[in-house]
């Protein structure tokens, strides 16, 4: 908060440090003028912030607590941009190369290592923000000498990086879901360059993922396990599924799916998006057959953000059927797969929007998302053969 006020203004700042979380206190504004509105704050790190709060002059009770010491106004002028310019400066920090390597007992990964590559673009301390990790934790280590992290003020995880030229080591494990033929593991981990799982599975296991590039199984130094490999590039969040080779065998497919679809329905027709999260279980299968109304006009099918899968339509009187072919065979979780469409519906009746199915499949659930654009106005939705759970008006 900086002072001034009419006439007579200080010409100070008032300003209280607790650990690494600062508040600034300035405007000595008559009592009358000071409303919360008034506050301005500028958060200029997981640890530092900028608070200035219109406070009396004379009425040492309406200050905030803390042990607050005047300034020169114009040295706290300068103290704040120089923090608000360091504020917009790029990181100097971050993980250019992360790799965890783990070993599966039961239902936990255990004997886990991490080894995080740093770039540091000059030799000046800085924060990297852990937040996204669910790894259990149990080391971290510049060397020999331990590693300096925690929570933050504002519960964030955070490391301070004040080595140079070391990696970061540390040791976790992992918690995993234990059901019928598989076990089902959640990574979340910090952003990085690029990423890599090494995993050493019991000889007979099986490894997908929902993301990245799986390699193995190959040898590994112990002759019970073999080793697998997943190369994440620049992702972050996945789930790693782990079968019984055998029974993958012996089993059935299985096929389960949500479906997120979005409808913009305007008065030149329909357009149409669904998203679909696909889990394959016990055998890999390599096409989907989706069922639609004929009047669904597909024109993409899209594997990820970017990857266009081929797709043979098959039309009659009463129905569309679409066989995507996945190009490589899938089994666990995918990436989504998004199916884009037109339709041009009567707007003299009720409008029915077409749904995409997925034949000999489980459908979970999932969402739809309505964007009727004006004119048009909604009087009334029902459903066929979806139940609602929730609404949200936006």
């Amino acid at each position: 908060m900086i002072g001034y006020r009419v006439p007579g203004c200080f010409q100070t700042a008032l300003i209280c440090g607790l650990g690494l979380w600062f508040s600034w206190l300035g405007c000595l504004f008559p009592s009358a003028t000071a409303t919360a509105a008034d506050n301005q704050v500028w958060e200029l790190s997981p640890t530092l912030r900028i608070e200035e709060t219109r406070v009396s002059g004379s009425d040492l009770s309406s200050w905030p607590e803390g042990n607050w010491f005047p300034v020169p106004l114009k040295k706290y002028q300068s103290l704040k941009k120089a923090a608000l310019v360091k504020k917009n400066t790029p990181p100097n920090s971050w993980i250019q190369e992360a790799t965890y390597t783990a070993t599966l007992k039961g239902d936990q990964l255990v004997d886990g290592k991490l080894n995080y590559v740093m770039h540091c673009s000059r030799s000046e301390r800085g924060f990297i923000d852990l937040s996204q990790l669910n790894l259990a934790v149990h080391e971290l280590k510049w060397g020999n000498q331990d590693a300096v992290w925690g929570l933050a003020p504002d519960q964030k995880s955070l490391l301070l990086v004040d080595h140079f030229d070391e990696a970061l080591t540390g040791q976790w494990s992992l918690k995993g879901r234990q059901l019928p033929q598989r076990t089902e593991f959640t990574f979340q981990l910090p952003e990085t360059v690029v990423s890599r799982v090494q995993l050493k599975l019991p000889r007979g296991m099986f490894l997908t993922t929902s993301v990245g590039y799986v390699t193995g199984p190959r040898p590994s130094e112990d002759s019970q396990f073999d080793l697998w490999q997943i190369e994440l590039g620049g992702q972050s969040q996945f789930q790693a599924i782990i079968h019984q080779a055998e029974k993958i065998k012996n089993a059935p497919t299985q096929i389960l799916y949500h479906q997120f679809a979005q409808a913009g329905i305007r008065e030149d027709g329909l357009r149409l998006r669904e998203d679909f999260q696909i889990e394959v279980l016990n055998t890999p299968v390599q096409k989907l057959v989706f069922s639609a109304p004929a009047e669904y006009d597909i024109y993409s099918v899209t594997l990820g953000n970017d990857l266009a899968l081929p797709f043979e339509l098959q039309k009659t009187s009463e129905q569309t059927l679409m066989t995507v072919d996945l190009i490589d065979p899938l089994i666990g979780i995918s990436r989504p797969l998004t199916v884009r469409a037109l339709a041009s519906p009567s707007l003299d009746s009720a409008i029915i929007i077409p749904r995409l199915k997925l034949q000999q499949a489980h459908f979970l659930g999932g969402t739809i998302h309505l964007d009727i654009s004006s004119p048009l106005e909604t009087h009334a939705i029902s459903f066929t053969d979806l139940r609602q759970t929730g609404v949200l008006i936006q």
